[in-house]
């Protein structure tokens, strides 16, 4: 059998012209072209295979990385945080309907202060009360400590058998509470025929921004102003800035019938002699001090539309959540703190209801924003945990918590819970990816 490999049997047989004889020169070859003969395709050495595994290395560096730190962030826990709030579940926590006049609220505005008490020595700098507030279509008046009211710069008097109020300085202050929602509202100003500065002007401004302006006429009464729709969210200051007419001769005095009654807003300097509060226009002395001639009087005020009153209450260190609502948490910091919790949402939350989260300082500067919707993936994911970092940020802030319905014209929908809203320490410390989100 002839043991040379099939591919080679298969060829022809070829037998060479030299026969058997030896080759000349002993069988060497001759020249230098005749050299070993190379078995196999030749190639290049492999210099640079060392540096394509460069790009290897490097992501196995950064799936390390990544894995370290999200591996220490989850063994090392939560971090310790101080609660924002350590009350006992007490009745007459929440706010509800502004018109049902329920435990906890104040007046016919719908408001609320729910006292917390500190869960511990290091939390007693920081443990704050819980303030309800919801929208009301009227103003309390004075002394009331509504989140709708009149608040300072105003003096109460008997003018036709009536109790009215007056900007004794010629302007007064309206606190107003809006929840965000995007549409006109209209004040409603009852003002008194007696007196009143036929074409004085009116001028309504929030800050250094002026919202409307008016002219008083004793025949469109009661006056009726527009008001932007983007006003700003929270407690909202209406200043009311009355000007007389051009080339009109100033009054002599109040109007016959008046009785001059000081009343002081909340806020305000007490006892004799004292003037009005921060933040206002200056109330009326004690003693029977006459108003600024050529100002009108106020017999009430309001506001419309107004979205129907939800509730909230403090179970613990937790704040529950329903309807159309806002709470307030007044905190101090040192500039190295994290607001940190977690917000439980309703287990069947209605398309359009929403809860928001804004650190804001008290002009209302926001610093950090937390937000939940309905959507599919925030449904699929349940419970969202969050750690907002507030580096930098120090003096008195305070944590805004909004719930909104499902529409404007429906107060239900079933409640979601801030769950152990605190302020934890992370000087030093860097956030890992998805915290502050």
């Amino acid at each position: 059998m002839d043991p040379r490999p099939p591919h080679l049997t298969s060829q022809a047989r070829t037998v060479s012209a030299a026969g058997g004889r030896p080759g000349r020169g002993g069988g060497l070859p001759r020249g230098t072209d005749r050299g070993r003969v190379k078995v196999g395709p030749w190639r290049a050495r492999r210099r640079f295979l060392p540096l394509a595994l460069v790009p290897v290395l490097v992501y196995l560096a950064l799936w390390l990385l990544v894995g370290y730190s999200l591996g220490a962030a989850g063994c090392r826990g939560p971090r310790p945080a101080v609660p924002l709030l350590g009350a006992r579940p007490a009745s007459g926590t929440s706010a509800a309907s502004a018109a049902s006049g329920t435990s906890g609220t104040s007046g016919t505005s719908g408001t609320s202060a729910v006292a917390a008490v500190a869960a511990g020595p290091a939390s007693s700098s920081n443990a704050a009360a819980a303030e309800v507030l919801v929208e009301s279509d009227s103003f309390a008046p004075p002394p009331s400590t509504a989140g709708n009211r009149f608040d300072t710069g105003w003096q109460a008097r008997r003018l036709g058998g009536r109790e009215a109020l007056l900007p004794v300085s010629g302007s007064g202050r309206l606190l107003a509470v809006n929840l965000g929602e995007e549409e006109p509202r209209t004040l409603t100003l009852d003002l008194a025929r007696e007196g009143l500065p036929e074409g004085g002007r009116l001028s309504v401004r929030t800050g250094d921004r002026e919202l409307a302006r008016a002219t008083l006429r004793a025949d469109a009464l009661p006056l009726r102003v527009r008001l932007p729709e983007d006003l700003p969210v929270g407690q909202v200051p209406l200043d009311l800035a009355f000007e007389p007419a051009a080339g009109a001769a100033p009054s002599r005095g109040p109007a016959q019938g008046a009785t001059p009654e000081a009343v002081r807003g909340p806020g305000e300097g007490g006892g004799t002699g004292g003037t009005g509060g921060t933040g206002g226009a200056g109330a009326g002395r004690a003693g029977g001090l006459g108003a600024r001639p050529g100002v009108p009087a106020l017999y009430g005020a309001g506001l419309a539309p107004a979205l129907p009153a939800g509730s909230a209450k403090v179970e613990g260190a937790d704040v529950v959540m329903a309807g159309n609502c806002l709470v307030y948490l007044r905190c101090m910091l040192a500039g190295q703190e994290a607001l940190v919790g977690t917000f439980v949402p309703p287990a069947d939350a209605r398309p359009g209801q929403r809860f928001e989260l804004s650190v804001e300082r008290p002009d209302g500067t926001p610093i950090r924003r937390f937000g939940w919707r309905p959507s599919f993936w925030n449904r699929l994911r349940g419970a969202r945990t969050f750690e907002l970092p507030l580096r930098g940020a120090r003096g008195p802030v305070r944590v805004r918590l909004i719930s909104r319905a499902s529409d404007a014209g429906s107060a239900g929908g079933q409640p979601g819970r801030w769950r152990a809203l605190g302020l934890s320490n992370v000087t030093g410390e860097i956030l890992t990816p998805g915290q502050g989100q």
